[in-house]
């Protein structure tokens, strides 16, 4: 969702943020798919369907903060140019 609520999705400002995010969606996979983390951290794989409602879910929150972006840009108030 934090990539949803940049101003242009794709720009070359804060390039840390797409990484970070890719590198923690990295860690949330290997703490289920990498046996030694997953017994360690007692988690399971998760069902089809649990999976698919967590695409589902982490979409909805996308496609939430796309348009909360895109109506602050339409529905700002105007501003005077400061001088």
């Amino acid at each position: 969702m934090s990539l949803g609520l940049r101003e242009r999705l794709f720009t070359r400002r804060n390039l840390y943020l797409p990484a970070a995010v890719a590198v923690a969606a990295g860690l949330g996979m290997a703490a289920v798919y990498v046996p030694f983390l997953a017994d360690l951290l007692e988690t399971s794989r998760p069902t089809g369907t649990g999976l698919a409602l967590a695409m589902a879910a982490g979409l909805v929150g996308f496609a939430a903060a796309r348009a909360e972006a895109l109506w602050s840009r339409t529905h700002r108030p105007n501003r005077r140019p400061s001088v």
